[in-house]
Protein backbone atom coordinates (compact mmCIF):
# COMPACT_ATOMS: atom_id res chain seq x y z
CA UNK A 1 0.00 0.00 0.00
CA UNK A 2 1.36 3.40 -0.94
CA UNK A 3 2.27 5.76 1.90
CA UNK A 4 -0.43 8.25 0.87
CA UNK A 5 -3.11 5.54 0.80
CA UNK A 6 -1.94 4.25 4.16
CA UNK A 7 -2.20 7.70 5.74
CA UNK A 8 -5.74 8.09 4.41
CA UNK A 9 -6.74 4.68 5.80
CA UNK A 10 -5.14 5.41 9.16
CA UNK A 11 -6.92 8.74 9.32
CA UNK A 12 -10.25 7.02 8.65
CA UNK A 13 -9.62 4.40 11.33
CA UNK A 14 -8.70 7.00 13.94
CA UNK A 15 -11.55 9.37 13.09
CA UNK A 16 -13.99 9.93 15.99
CA UNK A 17 -17.31 8.08 15.95
CA UNK A 18 -20.75 8.86 17.34
CA UNK A 19 -22.69 6.65 19.77
CA UNK A 20 -23.80 4.43 16.87
CA UNK A 21 -20.27 3.87 15.64
CA UNK A 22 -20.59 6.14 12.61
CA UNK A 23 -17.56 8.19 11.62
CA UNK A 24 -17.96 11.91 12.30
CA UNK A 25 -15.83 14.83 11.24
CA UNK A 26 -13.23 15.96 13.76
CA UNK A 27 -13.19 19.47 12.33
CA UNK A 28 -14.89 22.03 14.58
CA UNK A 29 -18.21 23.35 13.23
CA UNK A 30 -17.99 26.75 11.53
CA UNK A 31 -18.85 29.67 13.74
CA UNK A 32 -22.18 31.33 13.07
CA UNK A 33 -21.81 34.86 11.74
CA UNK A 34 -22.43 37.67 14.19
CA UNK A 35 -26.00 38.84 13.92
CA UNK A 36 -28.22 41.35 15.63
CA UNK A 37 -30.90 39.77 17.80
CA UNK A 38 -34.55 39.85 16.97
CA UNK A 39 -36.13 42.64 19.03
CA UNK A 40 -37.83 40.29 21.47
CA UNK A 41 -34.48 39.08 22.80
CA UNK A 42 -34.30 39.01 26.58
CA UNK A 43 -32.28 37.71 29.52
CA UNK A 44 -32.93 34.19 30.78
CA UNK A 45 -32.97 32.95 34.40
CA UNK A 46 -29.21 32.45 34.21
CA UNK A 47 -28.73 36.14 33.48
CA UNK A 48 -27.43 35.52 29.96
CA UNK A 49 -28.96 37.38 27.03
CA UNK A 50 -31.20 35.12 24.97
CA UNK A 51 -31.71 35.72 21.26
CA UNK A 52 -34.49 34.60 18.97
CA UNK A 53 -32.68 34.35 15.63
CA UNK A 54 -31.07 31.11 14.49
CA UNK A 55 -27.63 32.74 14.25
CA UNK A 56 -26.46 33.90 17.65
CA UNK A 57 -24.03 36.80 18.03
CA UNK A 58 -20.59 36.34 19.49
CA UNK A 59 -20.35 37.05 23.22
CA UNK A 60 -18.15 40.04 22.40
CA UNK A 61 -20.89 41.34 20.11
CA UNK A 62 -23.46 41.47 22.90
CA UNK A 63 -23.21 44.98 24.26
CA UNK A 64 -25.23 47.70 25.86
CA UNK A 65 -26.07 49.38 22.56
CA UNK A 66 -27.79 46.23 21.29
CA UNK A 67 -29.76 45.81 24.49
CA UNK A 68 -30.94 49.41 24.42
CA UNK A 69 -31.86 49.07 20.74
CA UNK A 70 -33.95 45.99 21.49
CA UNK A 71 -35.58 47.63 24.49
CA UNK A 72 -36.33 50.74 22.44
CA UNK A 73 -38.06 48.72 19.75
CA UNK A 74 -40.01 46.68 22.29
CA UNK A 75 -41.26 49.94 23.82
CA UNK A 76 -42.41 51.18 20.39
CA UNK A 77 -44.09 47.86 19.60
CA UNK A 78 -45.91 47.85 22.94
CA UNK A 79 -47.27 51.34 22.19
CA UNK A 80 -48.62 50.12 18.85
CA UNK A 81 -50.16 47.05 20.51
CA UNK A 82 -51.86 49.36 23.02
CA UNK A 83 -53.15 51.61 20.24
CA UNK A 84 -54.59 48.62 18.40
CA UNK A 85 -56.25 47.30 21.55
CA UNK A 86 -57.76 50.70 22.34
CA UNK A 87 -59.44 50.67 18.93
CA UNK A 88 -60.75 47.17 19.40
CA UNK A 89 -58.92 45.86 16.34
CA UNK A 90 -57.72 42.30 15.88
CA UNK A 91 -54.51 41.60 14.00
CA UNK A 92 -56.61 40.19 11.17
CA UNK A 93 -58.70 43.35 10.87
CA UNK A 94 -55.55 45.48 11.06
CA UNK A 95 -54.11 43.37 8.25
CA UNK A 96 -57.15 44.17 6.13
CA UNK A 97 -56.86 47.91 6.79
CA UNK A 98 -53.11 48.17 6.19
CA UNK A 99 -52.76 45.66 3.38
CA UNK A 100 -49.92 44.01 5.32
CA UNK A 101 -49.73 40.25 5.78
CA UNK A 102 -50.88 38.86 9.11
CA UNK A 103 -47.45 37.28 9.60
CA UNK A 104 -45.78 40.68 9.14
CA UNK A 105 -48.01 42.27 11.77
CA UNK A 106 -47.49 39.38 14.17
CA UNK A 107 -43.73 39.68 13.75
CA UNK A 108 -43.91 43.43 14.27
CA UNK A 109 -45.79 43.09 17.57
CA UNK A 110 -43.95 40.04 18.90
CA UNK A 111 -40.51 41.15 17.77
CA UNK A 112 -39.60 38.09 15.73
CA UNK A 113 -37.89 40.29 13.12
CA UNK A 114 -36.88 43.88 12.45
CA UNK A 115 -39.52 45.54 10.21
CA UNK A 116 -38.80 48.45 7.90
CA UNK A 117 -39.72 51.97 8.94
CA UNK A 118 -42.31 51.96 6.15
CA UNK A 119 -44.14 49.00 7.70
CA UNK A 120 -44.19 50.54 11.17
CA UNK A 121 -45.29 53.95 9.83
CA UNK A 122 -48.20 52.41 7.88
CA UNK A 123 -49.40 50.52 10.96
CA UNK A 124 -49.05 53.59 13.18
CA UNK A 125 -50.99 55.76 10.70
CA UNK A 126 -53.95 53.35 10.58
CA UNK A 127 -53.94 53.36 14.39
CA UNK A 128 -54.07 57.17 14.47
CA UNK A 129 -50.41 57.53 15.47
CA UNK A 130 -47.10 58.56 14.00
CA UNK A 131 -43.56 57.44 14.79
CA UNK A 132 -41.04 60.04 15.91
CA UNK A 133 -37.81 60.38 17.85
CA UNK A 134 -38.38 61.08 21.53
CA UNK A 135 -37.48 64.63 22.55
CA UNK A 136 -35.97 67.47 20.59
CA UNK A 137 -32.30 68.49 20.67
CA UNK A 138 -33.19 71.92 19.30
CA UNK A 139 -32.99 74.96 21.55
CA UNK A 140 -36.58 76.03 20.81
CA UNK A 141 -38.65 72.86 20.83
CA UNK A 142 -41.88 74.66 19.94
CA UNK A 143 -40.33 76.31 16.88
CA UNK A 144 -38.70 73.04 15.80
CA UNK A 145 -41.97 71.15 16.25
CA UNK A 146 -43.95 73.72 14.29
CA UNK A 147 -41.53 73.53 11.37
CA UNK A 148 -41.68 69.72 11.38
CA UNK A 149 -45.48 69.75 11.39
CA UNK A 150 -45.52 72.17 8.43
CA UNK A 151 -43.09 70.03 6.44
CA UNK A 152 -45.05 66.84 7.03
CA UNK A 153 -48.33 68.55 6.14
CA UNK A 154 -46.76 69.73 2.89
CA UNK A 155 -45.63 66.18 2.05
CA UNK A 156 -49.08 64.78 2.78
CA UNK A 157 -50.81 67.43 0.64
CA UNK A 158 -48.50 66.42 -2.19
CA UNK A 159 -49.95 62.91 -1.99
CA UNK A 160 -47.28 61.14 0.03
CA UNK A 161 -48.20 58.59 2.69
CA UNK A 162 -46.94 58.72 6.29
CA UNK A 163 -43.74 56.73 5.81
CA UNK A 164 -41.50 58.97 3.68
CA UNK A 165 -42.02 62.24 5.61
CA UNK A 166 -41.93 60.31 8.89
CA UNK A 167 -38.54 58.78 8.14
CA UNK A 168 -37.14 62.07 6.87
CA UNK A 169 -38.20 63.85 10.07
CA UNK A 170 -36.83 61.06 12.29
CA UNK A 171 -33.47 61.21 10.52
CA UNK A 172 -33.51 65.00 10.74
CA UNK A 173 -33.97 64.80 14.49
CA UNK A 174 -31.09 62.35 14.76
CA UNK A 175 -28.90 64.64 12.65
CA UNK A 176 -29.69 67.49 15.05
CA UNK A 177 -28.53 65.28 17.91
CA UNK A 178 -25.29 64.48 16.08
CA UNK A 179 -24.62 68.19 15.62
CA UNK A 180 -25.47 68.91 19.27
CA UNK A 181 -23.11 66.15 20.42
CA UNK A 182 -20.38 67.22 17.99
CA UNK A 183 -20.09 63.78 16.38
CA UNK A 184 -19.85 62.91 12.70
CA UNK A 185 -21.95 60.44 10.75
CA UNK A 186 -18.81 58.38 10.25
CA UNK A 187 -18.24 58.11 14.01
CA UNK A 188 -21.88 57.23 14.61
CA UNK A 189 -21.82 54.58 11.86
CA UNK A 190 -18.75 52.99 13.43
CA UNK A 191 -20.40 52.99 16.85
CA UNK A 192 -23.59 51.27 15.69
CA UNK A 193 -21.79 48.75 13.48
CA UNK A 194 -22.81 49.84 9.99
CA UNK A 195 -20.86 51.17 7.02
CA UNK A 196 -20.32 54.93 6.86
CA UNK A 197 -22.17 55.25 3.56
CA UNK A 198 -25.15 53.40 5.06
CA UNK A 199 -25.72 56.33 7.40
CA UNK A 200 -24.81 58.96 4.81
CA UNK A 201 -27.18 57.53 2.19
CA UNK A 202 -30.08 57.77 4.62
CA UNK A 203 -29.98 61.54 4.17
CA UNK A 204 -30.05 61.49 0.36
CA UNK A 205 -33.54 62.07 -1.05
CA UNK A 206 -32.30 60.99 -4.46
CA UNK A 207 -32.61 57.21 -4.52
CA UNK A 208 -34.62 57.29 -1.29
CA UNK A 209 -34.97 53.94 0.45
CA UNK A 210 -36.62 52.91 3.66
CA UNK A 211 -34.38 51.98 6.54
CA UNK A 212 -34.77 49.04 8.90
CA UNK A 213 -36.09 49.86 12.35
CA UNK A 214 -32.98 48.03 13.58
CA UNK A 215 -30.77 50.79 12.16
CA UNK A 216 -32.97 53.60 13.47
CA UNK A 217 -33.23 51.96 16.91
CA UNK A 218 -29.44 51.63 17.07
CA UNK A 219 -28.91 55.25 16.01
CA UNK A 220 -31.42 56.39 18.62
CA UNK A 221 -29.84 54.28 21.36
CA UNK A 222 -26.36 55.60 20.55
CA UNK A 223 -27.62 59.20 20.62
CA UNK A 224 -29.49 58.77 23.90
CA UNK A 225 -33.07 58.61 22.68
CA UNK A 226 -35.62 56.18 21.23
CA UNK A 227 -38.52 55.93 18.81
CA UNK A 228 -42.04 56.39 20.09
CA UNK A 229 -45.59 56.23 18.75
CA UNK A 230 -47.65 59.33 19.55
CA UNK A 231 -51.13 60.47 18.47
CA UNK A 232 -50.96 61.83 14.94
CA UNK A 233 -52.30 65.23 16.07
CA UNK A 234 -49.85 65.57 19.00
CA UNK A 235 -47.33 68.43 18.84
CA UNK A 236 -44.04 67.46 17.22
CA UNK A 237 -41.13 67.10 19.62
Amino acid sequence: MAQQDWERTLGWLLAPTDENGRRVSSAPPPEAPASWPAPRGRRGPDGKWRWTLATRPDESYVNDLERRSVEGYRHLASQLVGARASRGLTLRSLSGQTGLALSVLTGLEQGSAWPSFETVAIVADVLGCRVQVLGSPAGDAAEHGGAAAARVASWRRAGYGPAIPGQIEALGQLQQRMWAAGVSRRAVARAVGVRHNTVTELYHLKGFRFVSIRTLAALCAHLGTRLEAVPVDAPWA
